[in-house]
């Protein structure tokens, strides 16, 4: 049985929750919050497998909740569930022990999926590559384009190392590079057409895949194309 604390200061969406999950097999929630200082107080007390936490609350956030959490025993698997699409906030909360961030409004019927990846699977790098070819494929993007393979080894890279001061120019074009003999430049060069090729689609069916339901129309950088896929497969790839 998946135990789960709710912990978010919206009641309405708590309810909501709530009245989905509580038909699901084998997920039970055991607790929920509407502020982070008792939120914190259940996942210490309560220990459960998985606490979806929100960013945005009364007497401690969501980012304070990951902070006092990383220097205690506890296993619990934190989801971070947010309305805020900033890069940097979600690269901090990677950092701060965050397992996954879902970016508000999200379907509920993604959740047990979630649920059940976190709390059985152990991270295993070793299957990653093939993993996040399988979620290219599946994407559309064709694999006899050069920057499928630059795109699939700088997902790889992100899994190994800290997101948080990871360098595109300095780091991560030159091990793509590295790792397919060529130069810097030409992995550049080959991202951007992988992302003008999927974006010039104006599919946004795929776009959703993506993004959810909050994507945004304007091309992303090779960067945050780059760390969104990351975003997307540490869960489903089990990086």
């Amino acid at each position: 049985m998946i135990s789960v604390v709710i912990i978010d200061d919206d009641r309405s969406f708590c309810d909501g929750l709530f009245d989905f999950l509580k038909h699901v097999k084998d997920i039970e929630i055991i607790g929920i919050a509407y502020d982070g200082e008792t939120g914190l107080s259940k996942i210490i007390n309560l220990r459960p497998s998985v606490a979806l936490l929100d960013l945005s609350m009364p007497k401690l956030d969501g980012l304070s909740v990951l902070e006092k959490l990383k220097n205690l025993d506890i296993d619990t698997k934190i989801i971070i569930s947010t309305i805020n699409n900033n890069i940097h906030i979600t690269n901090v909360c990677y950092s701060l022990g965050a397992c996954y961030v879902l970016l508000k409004p999200y379907d509920f019927a993604c959740l047990p999926k979630l649920f059940h990846t976190l709390s059985n699977t152990k991270l295993c790098r070793q299957n990653g590559k093939i993993a996040i070819r399988d979620y290219l494929t599946d994407l559309g993007i064709p694999t006899d384009k050069v920057g499928f393979y630059f795109l699939t080894d700088a997902v790889a890279y992100l899994s190994h190392n800290d997101i948080q001061t990871a360098s595109l120019t300095k780091d991560i074009y030159p091990f793509v590079a590295n790792k397919n003999k060529t130069s810097p430049a030409n992995v550049e060069r080959g991202l951007r057409y992988i992302v003008d090729f999927l974006w010039n689609r104006s599919d946004e069916v795929f776009l959703e895949k993506i993004y959810g339901r909050a994507f945004k129309k304007n091309r992303p950088t090779n960067g945050e194309f780059i760390f969104r896929i990351y975003e997307k497969t540490r869960v489903i790839c089990d990086l």
